[in-house]
């Protein structure tokens, strides 16, 4: 999500890993916000981000305690969700910006018109 903020040259209000955050953000880029599926199909990827990342999180228990194999199946399912449309997105908005440069560089890449 956050590639879709750099190739429109936006800056993230601050730094942040949490999607309800992002989600704010990309309101901005309306093309972009109605790419992605809703909120409420990928928040659970939120509630993984801080406690998979630290071993501490669970007061010294090894985060694999407490996460199951239908967990993972689950997270993953939930970033195909996103990923998918934002990297489709992405593709799409390089080819127009690449068929906008053709056309000011006289549709032959050459410069000439």
């Amino acid at each position: 999500m956050k590639s879709i903020f750099g190739f429109f040259g936006l800056p993230i209000a601050h730094k942040t890993h949490f999607l309800d955050d992002l989600y704010k953000e990309l309101e901005k880029i309306p093309k972009a916000h109605a790419t992605l599926p809703p909120l409420d199909e990928v928040r659970g990827l939120d509630r993984l981000y801080i406690p998979t990342r630290y071993p501490d999180a669970w007061g010294g228990d090894r985060p694999s305690k407490h996460y199951t194999s239908k967990d993972a199946a689950e997270a993953i399912a939930q970033a195909e969700k996103l990923l998918a449309p934002a990297t489709k997105l992405l593709a799409r908005l390089r080819e127009d910006a690449s068929r906008a440069r053709g056309c000011r560089r006289g549709g032959d890449g050459t410069g000439r018109t």
